[in-house]
Formats: C-alpha cells, structure tokens, sequence
C-alpha cells in the first residue's frame, strides 16, 4: 500500500511516515509487491542537452500524423535505443473525465472530438503504436484508468487497439493480477515511498505517454509527465478520499502547507516509480483554462506534435508552445499557487527544463509554414514555424494598399509594430527579429501576426520557442 514521506497529510489523514494511508478495498487483498523495474536510464541522467522534434501539422489527417510523428522520432534517432527486439511496451493514453464529459464538451463544440480537445487524440496513437510494432516490439499494451468503459469503447480507442494488435489495461482495476502492486519510488522520493497500482507497470520496458499539452489547475501544465497522474488506481480508496477523482493527492500539504505544490510532488514521485522513455505531447488542438471540462475552457490550435526521450524537455517546449515560460519562477504564471516542477525535474537531474539546453529541431512541416505563392487574396504565412532569432512574414495582397502589420502577444496585446506603409501586390516579406518596440527580446511563447489591409484582416500564430 502506499506509503508517504512525512506526517503531514491531507485533512483528517495524519499518519506517521511507515503507516499505510488507509487500507485498500477487499478486491486488493492479494497485494503484490514488486522491485524497481529494469529500464535503460532515463533521458537526461547523463547529458546536460536533451533534442525534441516538433512538427508542425493542421490536423488528425491520418497520413500527416503517421508521416509526422515518423519524421519525429527519425530526428531523435530512431526507437532502437528505447524499444528493443520483443519488448513490451506500455502506451499511457489520457481520457481523463469519461464519456459523460466527452459527450456534453462534444455537444458543445458542434462535434469536436474529444481527441480535438482535451484527451489523446486516437489518430497519434494510432501512428505512434505502428511505429512502435514497426520498431520491433512483441507487445504493445494501451493503458489508463478509465472512468468508464465507453469512453474507451465508443470514441475509437477500442478499435484502434485492435487494429494495431494491442491488449488495453483498465489502471483502475486489478485485473490481470489478483490484486494491486506496491511499487517503489527509490530515492528522491518527496511524498510517497511507494504507489500503489496495477501490477502491469512491472512488466515494461518501454513506457510512452501520449498527452494533450494543456493548462491545469492545480499543476498549472499538463502534458506527459502529468499524464501519469493517470495510473494511480481510484478503487484502491488510497488516492481520492472518498470522492469520485484523485482528491487526496490534490490536498496534500506536506510541504509549505501548499497542495498545488505538494500535487507537483507527488507528479515527480511518479515518474521515479514509473521512468517515462518516449513522451509525444500534443498541441495540434486542445484547450486552454484547464485540463478538462468541468472548469471554463476554450479551445485552442498550436498546430504541433512535441516528441522527446527526455519526458522533462518534451514538456519544457510543449509547455512554450501553448504560450507559457516553461522556467518560470515559483507562484507565478503558469504556475501562480505551487512551485514549478519542471525545473524542479531538472534540479533533481529528471531531465532538462531550460529551453537554453534543448536542441529543438522541427522534423516535419505542412505547407502552414511555407511560403505562399497565391497573389490572388489577402494572404499570410511565417517560416519558420516555431522559431528561436528570426522569423519572415510573408504578405500576399491582390493589389498595392496600405497595410499594417502588427505583432501581438498571447493577451492580444501588440509588442511590435513591423509594417505601417503602402505596399505593392504581390508578395512582400518583412523579417522580425523577436523584439518588441523598445527593441527587447520577447520571451517564449505564441504571439500572433495580425495584418490589417484593404479593410480585411488576416492573423497567423507563430511559436518562439528559444531565446539566448
């Protein structure tokens, strides 16, 4: 059973450091308790520079994602070092909330998958788990802990597995063991010395998570090492005081007496039981405002896949494609009530947080990021997309006008006026630098292009990924 670290514990839960949080419902009785599991090392123990591929794609077009998440993984040099002959490999999806969410957010999109916003969209794991098989792996196991079966069985998931040739593991249940697994933090640990989960965990050696790069509100980010939030079984009674979700590791005030700060913990501790080896967060689209629809959401389109070896610098840059400083300081935006744990993750040598120490290289780009040709409407592209020094803008106008071109940060405010002028038709490309007005860098994060002409108007999101 799972045991914490210190004595302070949520609410009406004191216990000393070696007593069991609470005991563990009757389908548990046959607990198994299990070593650390055997892996190669995670990303980033060895090295002070981690890469992350990106690509930049518009949509779920089922060739796209296979061709884009291939070029990925070709430009962190193959899966040969992470998914050996005959591995089992386990894929972490994320359909958190179940189908009762889904339905009513699908409702009120006007259809949007819930993969289009906030869950693991079936098409990636789709390419991920061929490539995977294609790797060489003698089994592929897709796991989560279900709210429900329907949301596994009614938005493709299901048949997804089936087509790729893959058993699923419900992490909530205890089946196709007799009872949960007690599994082993090792050092380091901040809140827990052990989890406690289905015994499954054991058995790979290769994890993956799978993620949607979102907002959360107590985390302030969630992408893959998040998502392991996710294996931590709520029939165990351990991990959610009686409630229907994870509250007793949201309440935790074991340090600084903060629970968003002690939720960060606790996603730290579970990556020490259960090292993540290839993480592919997404950010094609998603939302923004929080992690799911129980709380104000709007959607959003960054157009990216962001795959690395190292779960820390995949984060890192997810978390500055969907606009937000990844090194933050503690208490402030994105994570304004608790500490940041991705640099948390670094200091405790996890992998790399600092986008200065990452090797970002864009692997795969639609023609969202090319120049276009088209002289017969007002038009607008950015290459390249994301950029780290400089960026070209290139206009598209039917006829001479006057235009302004302005660039704008994430709240819609403008830090840089680039065109105020009349210009000719044709094509016109200004060059932007990543400064604003007063002549400093812009930090990190999405800014839009807007331009203003012949009373039209055309904006395009365009990613900074790196300053120096």
């Amino acid at each position: 059973m799972s045991h914490q670290r210190h004595r302070k514990m949520c609410p009406g839960r004191r216990m000393s450091r070696r007593r069991f949080v609470s005991s563990v419902t009757t389908a548990t009785a046959g607990m198994l308790v299990a070593g650390p599991l055997t892996r190669t090392a995670m990303a980033g123990h060895t090295t002070n520079v981690a890469t992350v591929a990106l690509a930049r794609v518009t949509g779920y077009d089922r060739t796209v994602i296979r061709d884009a998440v291939e070029a990925m993984f070709n430009s962190l040099g193959g899966l040969g070092d992470v998914v050996r002959p005959g591995a089992r490999v386990g894929i972490k999806i994320n359909l958190t909330g179940g189908h009762g969410w889904a339905t009513d957010f699908y409702n009120q999109t006007g259809g949007m998958h819930p993969g289009e916003t906030f869950w693991t969209h079936p098409e990636v794991l789709r390419a991920v788990g061929e490539l995977i098989r294609d790797a060489g792996a003698g089994q592929i196991t897709i796991m989560e802990a279900i709210y429900d079966q329907e949301s596994y069985n009614d938005w493709g998931y299901y048949t997804m597995a089936r087509q790729l040739g893959a058993d699923f593991v419900d992490l909530n249940q205890v089946a196709p063991y007799a009872g949960y697994a007690v599994r082993p933090v090792g050092d380091g640990a901040f809140i827990y010395d052990d989890f406690t989960q289905n015994g499954v965990l054991n058995e790979f050696d290769c994890v993956v998570s799978l993620a949607k790069s979102k907002r959360h509100n107590g985390a302030g980010v969630t992408h893959g090492m998040k998502n392991l939030v996710g294996t931590l079984p709520l029939p165990s009674g351990l991990y959610n005081n009686g409630q229907g979700h994870r509250a007793a590791i949201h309440e935790l005030r074991n340090y600084e007496g903060n629970m968003s700060s002690n939720l960060c913990r606790v996603v730290l501790d579970l990556n020490h039981a259960t090292p993540i080896h290839l993480v592919v967060n997404d950010a094609v689209r998603t939302v923004l405002g929080g992690e799911g629809p129980w709380g104000p959401l709007a959607t959003a389109s960054f157009d990216t896949l962001i795959a690395s070896k190292d779960p820390v610098a995949a984060d890192s840059i997810a978390t500055q494609v969907i606009g937000f400083n990844p090194i933050a300081a503690d208490m402030t935006h994105p994570f304004p009530d608790g500490l940041n744990y991705l640099r948390l993750a670094q200091e405790r040598g996890m992998g790399i947080a600092d986008p200065n120490q990452i090797d970002v290289v864009t692997s795969y780009s639609t023609n969202i990021d090319k120049p276009d040709p088209d002289q017969g409407a007002l038009g607008m592209s950015i290459f390249p997309n994301p950029f780290s020094q400089n960026a070209t803008i290139q206009l598209s106008l039917e006829a001479a006008t006057y235009a302004t071109l302005d660039m704008l940060n994430i709240d819609g405010r403008r830090v840089r006026r680039l065109l105020s002028r009349s210009i000719p038709a044709g094509v016109t490309r200004i060059d932007w630098d990543g400064r604003t007005d007063a002549g400093l860098p812009v930090p990190a994060g999405v800014y839009v292009a807007r331009l203003d002409a012949a009373g039209r108007h055309a904006h395009r999101k365009v990613i900074r990924i790196s300053t120096n």
